[in-house]
């Protein structure tokens, strides 16, 4: 997932990519990778966030304190596109979202609302 200030401006003000597996008879997080870019000098991987869900059932709950973690592992800087604390808030959206609609398209995802 890719925040830009204008759709056809091809630098990201934020971009978020998540890779999701799951144990369908345990219904939990098997493995995860969460990528954060335009929130540090490279992409990197919200390592924490993605230890927080591995090994656990996937609900809303987990799914909003993972986001929030990686928010945490975010080391964002302003500049003429966009302030450091918006960046901030726009990981926490953006992981928020593609952590649900992985776990959508993965077709568990009857348990998040």
């Amino acid at each position: 997932m890719k925040h830009s200030v204008r759709k056809a401006m091809d630098l990201a003000v934020v971009g978020v990519a998540v890779a999701f597996s799951f144990d369908p008879g345990l219904q939990k997080c098997q493995e995860v990778k969460i990528v954060l870019g335009a929130v540090g000098p490279i992409p990197f991987r919200a390592i924490r966030a993605e230890t927080m869900l591995r090994g656990k059932k996937v609900d809303e709950g987990l799914i909003s304190q993972t986001a929030h973690l990686a928010t945490e592992e975010a080391r964002p800087t302003s500049d003429i596109r966009a302030g450091g604390e918006y960046r901030r808030e726009m990981v926490r959206v953006l992981t928020h979202r593609a952590l649900k609609q992985a776990w959508m398209d993965l077709g568990e995802g009857r348990t998040p609302a």
